[in-house]
């Protein structure tokens, strides 16, 4: 149903109704104004992955315990965003970075085999790293690309054309919050038109 994303949090989206709507009007929100809702970023995946674990942990526990553990993975997340910024920052970095990765080896599954594991991995590597030395940038990128994550999962896109609009995605939010952050840094050193 949902491309690119663990059974797990498929089952548990399929359990909503409307939770495609819900991706996509959050991921919209985080391509644009990522910057300024990073701790929403953090929280969300927390979340995300709060559902991942809840199904490894409390496997066969009812959905009102596995939203349970989602919740408060979710408040984990933002806490990390709002008081260990960086830290925060860099592990977004490292999942998107893995995320995006396994979306490309997903399109290139039969040729790599095991070896996908390696392209995750790499990604993920390499979304630490760059979320780690460039701190501003990857936050602007990292909020883009996981945005663009939530609407292709949430409109549930084929490959390889997942992939197009995610890139796409990415780099027009990428564009419009570098905007919006250049506009902010004029008007707040007093600079008159």
């Amino acid at each position: 149903m949902y491309q690119g994303i663990p059974a797990q949090l498929e089952q548990l989206l399929a359990q909503f109704p409307y939770s495609e709507y819900g991706l996509i009007g959050l991921g919209v929100a985080l391509i644009f104004f990522g910057r300024r809702l990073y701790w929403l970023a953090t929280g969300g995946l927390g979340f995300v992955l709060g559902v991942l674990l809840a199904h490894k942990i409390a496997a066969g526990a009812s959905l009102a315990v596995e939203l349970v553990i989602a919740v408060i993975a979710g408040l984990i997340g933002a806490f990390f965003a709002v008081y260990a910024q960086q830290i925060a920052v860099t592990l977004v970095g490292l999942v998107v970075g893995a995320g995006v990765a396994y979306m490309v080896g997903l399109m290139f599954a039969e040729e790599l085999g095991a070896t996908i594991f390696w392209v995750v991995f790499m990604g993920g590597l390499f979304g630490l790293i760059f979320s780690a030395f460039v701190f501003e940038t990857a936050l602007t990128a990292v909020t883009s690309a996981l945005g663009g994550l939530m609407v292709v999962s949430g409109f549930q896109l084929k490959e390889p054309i997942d992939l197009i609009v995610l890139v796409a995605l990415t780099l027009v939010g990428f564009s419009a919050q570098s905007r919006l952050m250049k506009r902010r840094r004029y008007y707040e050193s007093g600079s008159e038109r």
